[in-house]
């Protein structure tokens, strides 16, 4: 029998507990060096949604009283980052240990291994026409919905059957997350970026997509290209992989199953048919709820697939043969495999705490943000990209990074000649794919950890990109400047 337990590698993922450690005592220290400072904050409602945006009032920052964070704070920072400024820490934590306890059981019952098999079989010889089909597919999901969260939990079924089908996890990874990734850099109509910042920066909501299109093109353009000429080599030689350590022993562990499960059986055709059903349920339930209650679908979103993948996972183990005792075994076991990757998130969430804390947030704003204005137009708006994209270090959230930044950058746009519009751009290519870089996004770190890879790898690949996404964006910044793209 195959051993189909789930294995992340916590050994190799020491590095990442020890660099995001360094940064949570890093951030802590510039809490006693970095002068505190406020910006004053209003509520804006907006129209479209309902929702309350509680944005920055521009012109508004002071130097306040310093809240240096002490080694106490350091030490409850993790456990606080759960509840801190509302419960969405105890959610993701609780999401991704909820998600692993299903996917151990659909996985224990053997169906998905046999329909990842099937699936390989229809594409042999064409599985090089997966990448792009795929990644295109996903990248949209987050250009028109801003769904992303909503797609993570799909990564531990397409990351092996990337190995499978000769490529590596990054690959699998790369077909959701990093897709989606360039989805919202260069989202169309992304409602929790695009349309957040459109409306605190008082411009018509969604104008624009054509160049924005423009900018997806490009932007999907060279994340599939760049990834189907790392995916062509590992091929070639899968020891040329980042992750060949890890990836060689699920390698090993597919010849076998490819010889236990290459009958396809009754009870592998149910448990494929209830997940198929319910992956279309959750599909046609975030669309439309996107389209007709973007307030209520905001609010349930995580909680309405933690619930779809928690039925499927006891639906799965049930219909394939693992009986009630066997389901509620694999469902722990696979809770204690994703506990170390909760602990990550926690630590993630941790610097954000410390730093807002620390009140240094709003001053490390303020100051990059006084820099734009020094520069001649366009050179200003490269600017404008690099301070977005240094600000999602610290706020890793489209829709409330926009709240930050959108009202300080676009009065500082307009000083030296840069339309809202141009800003608005600057902002989410910003926003968007360092957003799967930082490890202080604790999304990336649930991501990385269901496809069973460490962050420092995950980095390594991405480092490359994450430069010719940054010149893209200059390009593009450039052009829209040179054009006066507004209003």
């Amino acid at each position: 029998m195959v051993d189909l337990d789930v294995k992340l590698p916590v050994g190799r993922m020491m590095l990442g507990y020890v660099i995001i450690v360094a940064l949570l005592v890093l951030v802590t220290v510039a809490t006693h060096f970095v002068p505190a400072g406020l910006y004053d904050r209003v509520d804006k409602v907006n129209p479209e949604t309902g929702m309350t945006m509680n944005v920055i009032v521009p012109d508004s920052f002071k130097y306040v009283q310093p809240n240096p964070q002490g080694v106490l704070d350091l030490l409850i920072s993790p456990v606080k980052s759960l509840w801190y400024k509302g419960l969405i820490g105890a959610i993701i934590v609780v999401f991704i240990i909820l998600i692993g306890g299903a996917f151990m059981a659909m996985r224990r019952t053997g169906a998905l291994d046999a329909g990842v098999l099937r699936f390989i079989k229809k594409f042999k010889g064409r599985e090089q026409y997966v990448i792009p089909g795929l990644m295109v597919f996903f990248s949209l999901f987050g250009a028109f919905f801003g769904i992303l969260e909503e797609l993570t939990p799909f990564i531990i079924i397409v990351v092996p059957m990337t190995i499978a089908m000769g490529y590596d996890s990054i690959v699998g990874l790369m077909l959701i997350f990093g897709a989606c990734g360039v989805g919202f850099t260069a989202a169309m109509t992304n409602p929790f970026t695009v349309g957040i910042a459109q409306r605190i920066a008082e411009i018509p909501l969604f104008s624009g997509i054509g160049f924005r299109f423009l900018a997806w093109l490009v932007m999907i353009t060279i994340a599939v290209t760049y990834t189907m000429v790392y995916a062509a080599r590992v091929k070639k030689n899968p020891a040329k992989s980042l992750v060949a350590n890890f990836d060689a022993s699920v390698r090993k562990e597919f010849v076998e199953i490819e010889r236990e499960y290459s009958d396809f059986t009754a009870a592998h055709r149910r448990v494929v048919t209830l997940i198929a059903v319910l992956v279309v349920v959750l599909f046609v339930t975030m669309l439309g709820g996107q389209l007709l209650i973007p307030k209520i679908m905001g609010d349930i979103s995580l909680p309405l697939v933690v619930l779809i993948f928690v039925i499927m996972g006891i639906a799965s183990g049930l219909l394939g043969g693992l009986g009630a005792w066997g389901t509620v075994k694999a469902f722990v076991k696979g809770f204690i495999t994703f506990l170390p990757a909760g602990l990550f998130i926690m630590l993630a969430r941790a610097v954000i705490v410390i730093a807002d804390e620390g009140r240094i947030i709003d001053t490390i704003l303020f100051n990059l943000s006084s820099v734009v204005q020094q520069f001649h137009v366009v050179y200003a708006s490269w600017a404008m990209l690099v301070v977005q994209t240094i600000i999602n270090f610290f706020i890793p959230s489209g829709s409330a990074q926009a709240m930050v930044t959108i009202p300080v950058m676009v009065p500082l746009g307009e000083l030296v000649g840069i339309t809202r519009q141009v800003t608005v751009l600057a902002f989410q290519m910003g926003d968007g794919f360092s957003n799967i870089f930082w490890p202080t996004n604790p999304l990336l770190i649930v991501a990385v950890s269901l496809a069973g890879i460490t962050w420092t790898k995950w980095a390594r690949f991405m480092l490359p990109l994450q430069l010719m996404m940054l010149l893209a964006g200059f390009l593009l910044l450039t052009i829209a400047v040179l054009i006066g793209w507004g209003p």
